[in-house]
């Protein structure tokens, strides 16, 4: 085994024993998220890594505290990326019983709102604590204390008990009451049955009840006479509903608005569901101690499939005439332009890698960790014998858009051992762009 490959082993060992302390110890988070802050009047109990939940279920959890210039307590949450919170959103500290352990519960905000953003600031509701609830029993200066208001209020309703005792003073005087509802009662039989008799005026208005019937009845004649005359043919209604030319034109309308819609549709669809990454890459290489830079932008129309465009081992000086790196024998300044398929934790892609046709495959055991193997320049002759080109490659992602990538290069001639950043952004506007070019050709055809 040569030393560069020795040397390269212990360094790859290194690199991943150094990023598993990292995230261990100093909890990085493998999992991407944002953070933002929420300001309390008191946090009492709550404590740095407390749960974040929505609905019951933790979203994410308390980083830091910090007292703000006005006394107040700001707390910085983290939530994960998948989790959607909007302003708008309550916020609040309870506790999982009555003595259990503080979290923060949270709500999604309102659906219209926007987006709560990485470095943003919230108002919380601030909970009320036993010993403010006891304190504001405490009575002020000149008024009663809390104790001597409660003893008064039962003193007035023992002293009302107190008189309806009085004025009830045995069973007969209960009956005397009752006696006297039942009474009250015939009285209100007897005046309706009188009604009979004496209610003359009452009658005459039910006699004058079916000429109002009689007269409604007209008026609904009247109304259907109106719409028999709207439905005659020669009315103007009719004329216009009825005219063949007419309605083309409206169906013909009609037709081109849906077609509109739909282009509309079809190229707002290409604008949200585009996204796009710039990709630079720096790299160290032992076979000829120099430096390498890739830069290229992936574009993704959809979750399962990519296109990548790109330039890589782009020139170290300005002027440098050579095409060929004279130690290891890689193409300075050469072209990708690649098309990638995704199969759950496996990509595979294919087209022209580093000027050269060629094929690729990664897998991603883990969403920090990624193996890549790319093979090319398959007509290459060393010796006389056919070796392609082939790179074997590992990446350790410590964020949404920093990686570190240990690997080897031409590793079945050469096996030049490199190790280098990654950095990848995610540029929103981008996709834009390609959506404003599709409503051209929209509005073209």
């Amino acid at each position: 085994m040569k030393n560069s490959v020795r040397v390269g082993m212990f360094v790859s060992a290194g690199v991943a024993f150094t990023a598993f302390v990292i995230i261990v110890l100093g909890k990085v988070p493998l999992r991407s998220g944002y953070h933002f802050n929420i300001v309390f009047n008191d946090i009492s109990g709550l404590s740095d890594d407390s749960p974040v939940r929505i609905a019951g279920v933790q979203v994410g959890k308390v980083l830091d505290f910090e007292i703000t210039e006005e006394g107040s307590a700001k707390v910085k949450v983290r939530i994960d990326s998948k989790y959607i919170v909007r302003h708008g959103c309550a916020v609040r500290v309870v506790s999982t019983g009555f003595i259990g352990t503080k979290y923060l519960q949270l709500s999604v905000g309102d659906p219209s709102a926007p987006r709560i953003k990485s470095g943003d600031t919230i108002k919380g509701i601030s909970s009320v604590s036993i010993e403010e609830l006891l304190e504001s029993l405490n009575p002020e200066e000149g008024e009663d204390h809390a104790g001597k208001t409660l003893r008064d209020i039962l003193n007035n309703i023992r002293s009302i008990t107190r008189k309806m005792d009085m004025g009830i003073k045995d069973e007969n005087d209960v009956k005397d009451i009752v006696g006297d509802i039942k009474k009250s009662v015939k009285n209100i039989r007897d005046f309706t049955d009188s009604l009979d008799g004496k209610g003359e005026d009452l009658k005459k208005a039910l006699e004058k009840f079916p000429d109002l019937v009689d007269s409604a009845a007209d008026a609904f004649k009247g109304m259907e006479k109106l719409m028999a005359k709207l439905n005659d043919s020669e009315g103007a209604f009719d004329a216009l509903i009825s005219d063949e030319e007419v309605a083309g034109e409206v169906r013909q309308t009609v037709s081109s608005l849906k077609k509109a819609a739909n282009s509309a549709e079809k190229a707002l669809g290409r604008i949200t569901g585009f996204k796009t990454y710039w990709d630079y890459q720096l790299r160290y290489n032992t076979g000829d101690n120099k430096y390498r830079s890739d830069l290229g932008v992936k574009i993704a129309p959809r979750p399962d499939k990519f296109y990548y465009l790109g330039v890589s081992n782009i020139k170290e000086k300005a002027g440098s005439s050579y095409d060929v790196s004279e130690s290891t024998g890689e193409k300075i300044v050469s072209a990708d332009a690649y098309l990638g398929r995704v199969f759950g934790p496996v990509t595979i892609f294919g087209g022209l890698i580093k000027s050269a046709g060629g094929v690729g495959l990664s897998v991603e055991p883990f969403k920090s960790l990624s193996f890549e193997s790319r093979a090319y320049r398959f007509d290459r002759k060393v010796d006389g014998e056919t070796k392609p080109w082939v790179d074997v490659n590992a990446k350790i992602r410590f964020t949404n858009w920093l990686y570190v990538n240990a690997g080897v290069s031409d590793a079945m001639e050469s096996a030049n051992f490199q190790l280098g950043l990654n950095l990848l952004y995610h540029d929103e506007d981008l996709p834009y762009l390609f959506g404003l070019g599709s409503l051209a050709a929209t509005g073209a055809k």
